[in-house]
């Protein structure tokens, strides 16, 4: 039931470990170099506001 929290990763995550982050349940995941910008931007476009 918890299918509606978006759960985000970030740091030093082999290439090989991020599907099975995505199957449990990583709704993304970011690594090193990942822009403060691209994260927001990502947060804005797939995280809805609650009313």
């Amino acid at each position: 039931g918890a299918d509606d929290i978006a759960v985000i990763a970030g740091g030093i995550i082999p290439d090989k470990d991020i599907p099975f982050l995505e199957k449990i349940g990583i709704s993304k995941t970011f690594l090193p170099g990942s822009s403060t910008q691209d994260i927001a931007d990502w947060i804005k476009e797939n995280v809805r506001k609650r009313p």
